[in-house]
């Protein structure tokens, strides 16, 4: 079985990490390759990529399947190809440093069937980039999210509008209809 695992620091707290883990639509999308998801419930979704296997670069479809949420610090997962002979599975984890969180990502892969070899040995290099480049993204958008300035309060009031029964209000009325 192939493996490859990753620690991340990122200038992110523990709550906006386990925020962004537990939406399985967030890390589908920092994805390589990622052309879309399907979330089917809480614990399963469909996601397709495009896979680049040296001379062969496909859509891929998986199914993700959620073992075990842990909040706010662990997700155990399982995949498995839809139309492909493979499977796998993998674990993020996550613990607080300060007013950063430090990451552990793992990926497990084995291909199955009659060319379980040839994959394997092609898959080798391909897991180790889809991990780092997947690494890199997951970092990125949790920095992002760290970084982004919260969005301006909107404050209504009524001075600002006038009544629809005042001569203003008449007034404006009768602008959007006529």
């Amino acid at each position: 079985m192939l493996s490859a695992k990753r620690e991340l620091t990122v200038t992110t707290d523990i709550d906006t990490v386990w925020a962004f883990v537990s939406n399985m639509g967030n890390w589908a999308g920092q994805m390589p390759g990622y052309i879309s998801h399907e979330e089917i419930d809480a614990n399963d979704s469909v996601w397709t990529l495009k896979i680049d296997l040296g001379p062969f670069k496909r859509p891929v479809v998986m199914d993700i399947h959620v073992l075990e949420w842990l909040p706010p610090h662990e997700v155990r997962f399982e995949l498995k190809g839809r139309f492909d002979p493979f499977h796998g599975s993998g674990t993020f984890r996550s613990e607080p440093h300060g007013t950063r969180s430090v990451m552990h990502l793992e990926l497990q892969a084995e291909a199955t069937g009659s060319m379980a070899k040839v994959l394997t040995a092609m898959a080798t290099p391909v897991l180790k980039k889809i991990t780092d480049q997947f690494s890199a993204n997951l970092v990125k958008a949790l920095e992002e999210r760290s970084t982004a300035a919260p969005p301006p309060a909107v404050v209504e009031t009524n001075a600002a509008k006038p009544s629809a029964w005042s001569m203003a209000g008449i007034a404006e009325t009768a602008k959007r209809i006529f």
